[in-house]
């Protein structure tokens, strides 16, 4: 969007005639529209000078005129600010080895204080040796029992009752006693 000459001018300080100053200042104050877009050309010319777009004589106008200011001193500072981060993102080289290192390992900060560190080890190291018991070595009662149930029962098959889980013998046949 190209910027209006009059507000560049305006903006500048080149405009020579009071009568259009007044007409300018008088706008700005009332139409927001105009008051937007004198804004936007504020951003502009700003963004003109960091890309060294203007001719010598505005920027002297920009030095001496325009940065008179202390809103449009922070302005420039903000939009350096800005143009120089998104330059910074734009570039892959400008990755430094430190951010390589916080991207790998985000939760460095986190493990900074060695006790931390050595409280996060502890704690990695039990639930290990927990997992290993709990899984490996330990027997519920209820394990126990079923263990005892299957030996005892081992060589015969239980016929009234049926306890699952159990790995049953053949049956074996008993022939009733018939009564006659």
């Amino acid at each position: 969007m190209a910027i209006d000459l009059e507000i560049r001018d305006y903006l500048l300080g080149d405009v020579s005639d009071p009568e259009q100053l007044g007409t300018i200042e008088e706008r700005y104050l009332t139409d927001d529209d105009f008051a937007e877009s004198v804004s936007l050309a504020e951003d502009q010319i700003i963004e003109q000078y960091l890309d060294d777009e203007l001719t010598d004589q505005q920027r002297h106008s920009f030095e001496t005129h325009f940065l008179t200011t202390d809103h449009r001193r922070h302005q420039l500072r903000t939009i350096t600010g800005l143009l120089s981060a998104a330059r910074a993102r734009a570039t892959p080289d400008a990755v430094s080895e430190n951010q390589v290192t916080k991207a790998r390992f985000p939760f460095q900060p986190l493990f900074s204080n060695p006790l931390i560190g050595y409280g996060f080890a502890i704690i990695l190291i039990a639930s290990s040796v927990y997992g290993f018991w709990r899984l490996a070595i330990y027997r519920s009662n209820v394990d126990v029992g079923l263990a005892q149930l299957r030996e005892a029962y081992a060589g015969e098959r239980l016929i009234e009752a049926r306890i699952s889980g159990f790995q049953y013998s053949a049956v074996a046949r008993r022939e009733a006693m018939a009564v006659t």
